[in-house]
């Protein structure tokens, strides 16, 4: 009896398909793999270089004290600034003498940038974070902390809640949101004790850092 041969065409070409198949999924992998690495780098960036606009305005603060002997802001040169903010995150001003201007946060501000242009301190990146123009706008105050002591803080709003979590770790080495130099402002009713809201609670909120004190 003759044997008869058939082709095998048509598994080749299913292999062929795999191995074609098996090629695109691994090269679909390394572009969504690739770019993963890149967002992640960017938020890596972004996050170190809002860092040290932080770590720049404290130096400017700092450099301020030294040239002139008190903080910007501090009428009475009691070691104390003289502005506050309200639960509406706006400046008010403390009632007294030393502060020659009315408590609305313009001039607060104006003050401010009058006092760091005296000392050659003001430039345009420090205009801008102080600015109101600026989404996430640093307002410089004190608030009370450590059993009622007045202390000296800049307090930072609509920064986006992974960044403050970063922030905290980056300066104190840890992610506890009520105590250290970062810290979640109280105006959020977020979050409990000393965790730090999710993005999925909130995704921006306002912080406050002790840039005068290591506490």
């Amino acid at each position: 009896m003759m044997r008869r041969y058939f082709p095998r065409k048509k598994s080749k070409q299913n292999g062929q398909l795999v191995v074609n198949l098996a090629e695109i999924l691994v090269s679909a992998g390394l572009v969504v793999g690739a770019g993963m690495q890149a967002q992640s780098l960017w938020q890596s960036y972004q996050y170190e270089t809002y860092y040290n606009d932080l770590k720049s305005v404290e130096t400017v603060l700092w450099d301020f004290k030294m040239s002139k002997g008190h903080w910007p802001g501090d009428c009475d040169k009691d070691g104390v600034i003289d502005f506050f903010l309200n639960n509406d995150q706006k400046h008010t001003v403390a009632s007294h003498q030393a502060c020659a201007f009315s408590s609305a946060s313009q001039d607060a501000m104006v003050r401010l940038f009058s006092e760091l242009d005296s000392v050659n301190l003001l430039n345009d990146p420090i205009s801008h974070l102080f600015g109101s123009d600026s989404n996430q706008q640093m307002k410089l105050a004190h608030r009370l902390a450590l059993e009622s002591d007045p202390q000296n803080v800049l307090v930072v709003s609509n920064i986006e809640t992974d960044l403050a979590k970063w922030l905290d770790n980056r300066v104190d080495g840890s992610s506890t949101a009520n105590s250290g130099r970062i810290r979640l402002a109280e105006t959020h009713n977020v979050g409990s004790g000393d965790k730090w809201p999710t993005m999925s609670e909130i995704d921006s909120v306002n912080i406050v850092y002790y840039f005068d004190s290591k506490l």
